[in-house]
């Protein structure tokens, strides 16, 4: 008897009221009709390919390409594959969104804080920045640097400065590249910076235990890259190729084609202004008490912006900046103007070589998707992780 009791309520508790079973029986036919709906313009779809003779398969992407790529990390030649020429334009895509993505990120920190500076002539400065960049369209900053690097000398009359080498060909610079035989030279001095920045995290655990582990990590890296660099340094791990000019082409060092370098310059200052905003909104948004209990408690602003203030606005940017790098990765299609051969260039050449628009565009529709969505649910991720330290 007293089992039954102690059931009763549960089962009443499962039961719908007759709003909520209503609510459901909508719900269930409006996503029956909506199905219904994509079956048969499904069938439409195809009866009307089907009477223009047209096909509709993804076999063409082993097909060889057809054309030339001219930047690419990978190697490459117009007789591979449509896929691997895909592959290519998503790498460079990936490329140009992470390179844009880190330095748009560092300038707009830097111009958000200049926008709560004190000096007069900084803050005005900071918010003209912000104003023209987010307030002009996009695609006309990348058309407007794309015109200014082809006005550049041809490389007969490169201009020098700063070990930089601009051309009309591209932005050459010097690079390193490991040296004959000195792979292992390369381990040995990897090993070592790891096990001094290891060493150096364990001394200040002990010595300053209230420093906390950020800034362990910190000076500890700090640490291990400095060991790292002395090991390349002391045992030759690298060699430094300086680009030479021969004919009308340079050679050694590395470049960046005119096309890769507007489409970087204009991504960085255009989404650094955004970026801007949302760390000045998100610096403003901590308390005014946890500045002056810093001041009070003998911290420098530096410090106190570092340890105190930024970590808890951090939290209040973090779902604003997702959408940044987001947009960031939808807008990098917009290389197509200037002919940056991106994933975007590289469907769209296929789709003008096969005539196979349908597929260009569901490859091209789930390429980004998948791009999108990759990158949100990893910074979502960290966003939650980030939560639960708070």
């Amino acid at each position: 008897m007293t089992h039954a009791t102690t059931l009763a309520p549960a089962a009443a508790s499962t039961r719908l009221s007759p709003g909520a079973l209503h609510r459901r029986l909508w719900q269930c036919a409006v996503g029956s009709v909506l199905v219904l709906l994509l079956i048969a313009s499904s069938f439409i779809l195809r009866d009307n390919l089907q009477r223009l003779g047209l096909s509709v398969g993804f076999d063409l992407l082993q097909r060889p390409a057809g054309f030339q790529i001219g930047v690419s990390l990978l190697p490459y030649a117009p007789t591979d594959s449509i896929a691997y020429a895909i592959l290519v334009g998503a790498l460079n895509t990936v490329m140009l969104v992470v390179l844009a993505g880190i330095c748009a990120t560092v300038l707009g920190v830097a111009i958000g804080l200049a926008r709560r500076s004190v000096n007069p002539l900084v803050r005005g400065l900071a918010l003209g920045y912000v104003e023209l960049l987010r307030n002009t369209p996009l695609l006309m900053q990348i058309l407007l640097w794309s015109a200014v690097l082809l006005k550049l000398p041809p490389a007969a009359k490169a201009v020098q400065w700063a070990g930089l080498t601009l051309s009309q060909r591209g932005i050459y610079f010097p690079s390193l590249h490991l040296a004959d035989g000195r792979a292992m030279a390369l381990a040995i001095s990897l090993a070592a910076a790891l096990a001094g920045a290891l060493v150096v995290r364990g001394a200040l655990r002990r010595l300053r235990p209230g420093a906390g582990p950020g800034m362990w990590n910190l000076i500890a890296t700090s640490a291990g890259l400095g060991v790292l660099a002395l090991g390349c340094v002391g045992l030759g791990v690298f060699e430094v190729s300086v680009p030479v000019r021969r004919g009308f082409n340079f050679q050694g060092g590395a470049s960046l084609s005119p096309e890769f370098a507007a489409m970087l310059i204009a991504l960085t200052l255009y989404f650094a202004a955004f970026i801007a905003e949302i760390v000045r909104n998100g610096v403003d948004s901590v308390a005014r008490g946890q500045w002056e209990a810093s001041q009070a408690l003998g911290l420098s602003g530096l410090t106190t912006l570092r340890e105190v203030v930024f970590p808890q606005a951090l939290r209040m940017m973090a779902p604003a900046l997702i959408a940044q790098y987001v947009s960031l990765i939808k807008n990098s299609s917009l290389a197509i103007a200037i002919g940056y051969p991106d994933l975007f260039w590289s469907v769209f050449t296929t789709i003008n070589i096969t005539g196979h628009a349908i597929e260009g565009v569901l490859l091209l529709a789930g390429a980004y998707l998948v791009l999108t969505l990759g990158t949100s649910w990893v910074l979502n991720l960290w966003y939650a992780r980030l939560c639960r330290k708070g």
